[in-house]
């Protein structure tokens, strides 16, 4: 479907179940402003509140925290988006849903579409209420709406989402090494981080937080979980150091998060430059977890200071490119595994 055709008449209203209200709901909360909803906001909304949509969206890696952090993204900025949406055709809520949808707020055209599609495949199915799927089927048809060009952004299409709904099985490898997993799907929201409380937790996951923004902190959530994968009682410098590769590979391998806020400016300038240096120098973090899985290296003693005091002194700048200055120029035991793992490789 094209997102500029004009708005076929609205069918017959279906009211949406109560699941679908907390969607439509959701999708008013996900506005950066007074502005329609648009078909990101309703992505956002079902990658959140979504029930079945919620599941097929996160099987191709597009979660509340992925959308979330796209639109804040591009919130304010004129060139954020290739689509429109339509907005100039944008409709009042209860053109679409009638007293369903509630009042004061306008569908974008692209959206007031997508929501008049999903009513008449209610209707066609005979249906008594209006599903999230059945939103996301009717947000999936038009490829030139700003939740199709989201999904593209993520590395994915509407047909790789439709095609999970008629029963596809997921495929869970997006490339990265096995061991990354755990790194991964800390970012991308689908578990939480055991050092945060619940209350944090539960913060965390309603505000959508990207840990790959602020590296630092994701370095440390990672080199506590590091800790405790590893059996270890207390974090040391190789931790901070696995940390440090970890968060690295898995914010390149997820760019459109790693890359918020900053403007356009080269992640590998900013962010992540002490993870492009210890990359240059041909450490990775799968070489790096199997020298201290096996445990042969001889790293000496205590390290100059703890993994705390790195990361405090690390805190005041935005990347990792100071706290690896720090480990490689401090006598600590990440610098003697970098050098022994320089000179196995030579």
């Amino acid at each position: 479907m094209s997102s500029h055709q004009d708005p076929s008449p609205t069918p017959t209203v279906v009211p949406p179940d109560w699941i679908t209200v907390g969607v439509l709901g959701a999708a008013r909360g996900a506005r950066d402003d007074d502005g329609p909803i648009g078909t990101e906001q309703l992505l956002a909304a079902l990658a959140d509140e979504g029930s079945g949509a919620k599941t097929a969206l996160a099987d191709v890696r597009v979660t509340k925290t992925v959308v979330l952090s796209l639109l804040r993204d591009r919130a304010g900025r004129a060139d954020a988006w290739t689509s429109t949406d339509d907005i100039d055709r944008s409709v009042d809520i209860e053109v679409a849903l009638g007293e369903h949808g509630g009042s004061g707020v306008q569908l974008t055209g692209a959206a007031r579409r997508a929501v008049d599609t999903a009513m008449a495949l209610a209707a066609g199915q005979r249906a008594k209420k209006l599903t999230t799927v059945m939103l996301l089927r009717a947000l999936l048809q038009d490829e030139q709406s700003r939740a199709a060009e989201a999904l593209r952004i993520c590395g994915t299409t509407p047909a790789a989402v439709i095609a999970l709904l008629d029963g596809a099985e997921p495929d869970p490898d997006d490339g990265l090494d096995l061991l990354l997993w755990q790194t991964r799907d800390g970012l991308l929201g689908y578990r939480a981080y055991r050092s945060l409380g619940f209350f944090k937790r539960w913060l965390v996951a309603s505000a959508g937080v990207n840990w790959a923004s602020t590296p630092i902190t994701w370095v440390k959530m990672e080199t506590e979980e590091h800790v405790k994968w590893l059996g270890r009682d207390e974090g040391r410098t190789e931790h901070l150091l696995l940390a440090v590769l970890a968060t690295h590979e898995v914010a390149l391998h997820y760019p459109h998060l790693a890359a918020e806020g900053l403007g356009g400016a080269d992640l590998l300038d900013t962010r992540y430059a002490g993870g492009r240096r210890l990359h240059e120098a041909g450490v990775d973090y799968v070489s790096v977890r199997a020298a201290i899985d096996r445990d042969e290296l001889d790293l000496g003693g205590d390290d100059p200071q703890s993994v705390a005091k790195y990361l405090d002194a690390a805190s005041s700048d935005s990347g990792t490119g100071p706290l690896v200055d720090a480990l490689l120029r401090d006598g600590t035991r990440a610098r003697r595994l970098v050098e022994a793992l320089g000179a196995a490789g030579g």
